[in-house]
This record gives structure tokens, sequence and C-alpha cells, in this order.
């Protein structure tokens, strides 16, 4: 039997400003974190907005061509 430990990381994909996402991900962490602790696995959240990526990142849907930061627009 291993004694490594198991990690799963929970991307929260998401970067637009008030996305559902970043809660959503946090309610599955919530919900599915007792039997991850019973099989020994760490949860790790990984939020892309938090990573202040360059893309998808705008308030309005990529859809409506409204960009706002001049790193979509390039």
């Amino acid at each position: 039997m291993s004694t490594k430990s198991i990690r799963v990381l929970v991307l929260m994909c998401s970067t637009r400003p008030g996305a559902l996402g970043p809660a959503l991900g946090q309610w599955l962490i919530e919900t599915i974190t007792p039997r991850a602790a019973e099989l020994g696995v760490e949860l790790v959240p990984v939020p892309l907005g938090d990573l202040n990526l360059p893309f998808l990142d705008e308030e309005e849907h990529p859809s409506s061509g409204v960009y706002r930061h001049e790193h979509t627009r390039r």
C-alpha cells in the first residue's frame, strides 16, 4: 500500500467578473471534502481568475465583441 497522498486539483474555470464558476467550485469542494478525506485525498482549488491570466477576463460575453482591455483587443 502506498503512503503517498493524492492531490486533486479542482479547476474553477471562469475568469469573467461576476461568474458563477468560483461559487460552484467552492460548493463542490465543500460537498466532496468529507469523502475525499476518508480516501486520503487532498482537494486543491485552482481558480483561474486568481492567476491573472490575460484572457477571458472581460465583463461582456466574448461573442459580444465589446472589449475593455487592450490585451483582449490585441
